[in-house]
């Protein structure tokens, strides 16, 4: 019997993505509003496109825009605070769900990066928690929060199909 080398581990090196997550509070909540920015600027951007093909596809994305965007705000304003990132968690599941069960094109690039960008939202909301040093320090994460929402505003714009 032949001895080659070892089979590679199966164990992950390094620390798990819950203790990346629990041992770096304030990029997981980063993390999660830049995730929470994206979601609601993809669907801020095809509300016209869905609002043309039906009224209640658009009604259901310009919700998903509120919902979002409330709690994107919720975590920003009271990032000591677990029931953000769980709602986060909650319309971040709805949210994949639902395109796997509404939409005839899966495999559409823009639904595909946000599906991507939603579970990663999704797990690290589901991983985070609070700590009394995010809520202490949320005024020094402003200028991060406005460059998230500028983000979103940007995703928007192409997701609407802007041009120059």
């Amino acid at each position: 019997m032949a001895v080659g080398p070892a089979a590679p581990s199966t164990q992950p090196r390094g620390e798990s993505l819950a203790e990346a997550v629990r041992s770096r509070p304030v990029a997981a909540h980063l993390t999660l509003m830049g995730a929470l920015a994206f979601s609601a600027g993809v669907h801020a951007g095809l509300v016209p496109q869905h609002v043309a093909q039906s009224p209640y596809l658009g009604a259901a994305f310009i919700g998903a825009v509120v919902a979002t965007t409330a709690v994107a705000l919720a975590l920003a304003l009271d990032p000591g605070s677990a029931w953000p990132p769980r709602a986060a968690a909650l319309l971040f599941a709805a949210e994949i769900v639902a395109y796997f069960l509404f939409t005839e094109n899966v495999a559409d690039p823009t639904g595909v990066l946000t599906k991507l960008v939603e579970a990663t939202g999704l797990g690290v909301a589901l991983l985070i928690r609070p700590t009394p040093e995010l809520q202490a320090q949320r005024r020094a994460y402003a200028p991060a929060y406005l460059l998230l929402a500028a983000f979103a505003l940007l995703v928007a714009l192409q997701a609407s199909g802007h041009r120059h």
